[in-house]
């Protein structure tokens, strides 16, 4: 099962990039019913009405670019893709503070073909690797194994829409915070990837098993020179919240049956917090995400400096700050440091060339709180340290608790951080 393993993370990179414009006609050429029966079979193993069959067309790779880059240009409307960099590099996670993230992960997106579903419009793209490919004629016969695998994980985020209106991406991120953006990610992409396993190691033969692996081994030596330039941090933004997901889509069907997975759409996760720890969800709904109220520190910070956005990041991405730091001898220990994660408030404040990330964290125990506070502290271990600021040569960063709270304060002067400390004092 490893090299199916390979194989989902590519189709991971590849379906979020799903959404937005294809092109002009002239790269793509419409599909005819007979994929209505390969609906028909999603549809029965979902257990979803489809009331709306889709529409499918072929693209080239040139028009999937287009498409994948549209959708991201969507996501990170306006200053968003500039701001998230900046947030990104002085939490450490990506080593350009001006990272070009629609640049970055179109480019990757670019090398990938497949399939991918757009719900604005209810259109779904078989994806070939030249023009020449996609204007050949197409009929479920012509499909390969690992393509109507593809289109199985896609005509499930078809039925949703026509289910549970499920929005789509560029939606979500204007309208929620990452954090409950990444939650909502998982729930729809996990499901997706649930029935698309089951399809695999359920309905398929041994043969079309292997052709499956080899066709995905065969891709996956393509994209491993941009896959290895991709920062780790990108790329597990884009991957986990499909493993994840169908981890809280398999606890719903193991411990009870589809309709549990239904009401998961009905009253979507809210939090990373409670896809991650799925009996949280079911077992504990009133356990929320506190939410943190701050004011703007700008004066506080002196002349010029200014609240650029706030957000709440959530405890994947906690998690990920511990583990990719090395908090921990361990990965186990890492992950610890994130659990029990109450709620937190991350703001950017800017002032030309200078900028400063504030992360208040809150926490369900002082112990919990301690633990991560912690688990941070281990990370900056190495840094040069002076009164109680430490340094990589970039950063200024330093991290301070009041009860059960813990604040994370990460900026480009020490004069800052250190006003910045002061400010969030009690």
């Amino acid at each position: 099962m490893r090299r199916l393993t390979i194989f989902l993370l590519i189709v991971t990179i590849l379906l979020t990039a799903c959404g937005g414009s294809a092109g002009d006609a002239s790269t793509s050429t419409p599909t005819a019913d007979p994929f209505t029966e390969l609906e028909r079979e999603v549809a029965e193993q979902r257990q979803l009405a489809l009331t709306d069959p889709v529409a499918m067309t072929l693209i080239s790779g040139d028009a999937f670019a287009d498409l994948s880059r549209a959708k991201l240009a969507e996501y990170y409307a306006g200053d968003k893709a500039r701001t998230d960099a900046a947030t990104y590099w002085l939490l450490g996670l990506v080593a350009e503070r001006d990272l070009d993230l629609i640049a970055e992960r179109g480019a990757y997106y670019d090398t990938l073909v497949g399939a991918v579903y757009d719900p604005t419009e209810h259109q779904l793209y078989i994806v070939r690797e030249n023009a020449e490919a996609a204007e050949a004629s197409l009929d479920p016969g012509g499909l390969s194994p690992l393509e109507k695998l593809l289109l199985w994980h896609e005509i499930v985020h078809s039925l949703q829409r026509q289910n549970f209106d499920i929005g789509d991406p560029g939606q979500w991120a204007r309208q929620l915070t990452t954090d409950a953006t990444w939650a909502y990610t998982s729930l729809v992409e996990g499901d997706a990837r649930y029935w698309e396993i089951r399809y695999f190691t359920d309905e398929i033969s041994r043969d079309e098993q292997n052709a499956i692996q080899e066709e995905s081994r065969q891709r996956s030596l393509a994209v491993s020179e941009r896959a290895d330039a991709l920062p780790d941090f990108l790329r597990a933004l884009g991957s986990m919240p499909y493993i994840e997901g169908e981890r809280l889509i398999e606890y719903a069907h193991t411990t009870g049956d589809v309709e549990r997975i239904n009401m998961l759409f009905e009253e979507p996760p809210v939090s990373s917090e409670q896809v991650l720890h799925p009996r949280k969800y079911w077992n504990e709904p009133d356990d929320l995400p506190v939410e943190i109220e701050l004011e703007d520190l700008s004066l506080e910070l002196g002349a010029g400096w200014s609240l650029t956005t706030d957000d709440v990041i959530g405890e994947w991405h906690l998690r990920y700050l511990l583990e990719h730091h090395g908090a921990g001898q361990t990965e186990f220990e890492a992950l610890r440091g994130a659990d029990g994660w109450g709620g937190d408030l991350l703001q950017l404040y800017e002032n030309g060339n200078d900028a400063l990330v504030i992360l208040t964290t809150v926490w369900d125990t002082d112990e919990d709180a301690g633990e991560f506070q912690s688990a941070f502290a281990a990370t900056l271990a190495g840094l040069e340290e002076s009164a109680g600021i430490w340094q990589d040569g970039e950063r200024y960063i330093t991290v301070t608790s009041d009860g059960g709270a813990v604040t994370i304060i990460s900026g480009t002067t020490d004069a800052v951080v250190s006003a910045a400390t002061t400010a969030v004092s009690p």
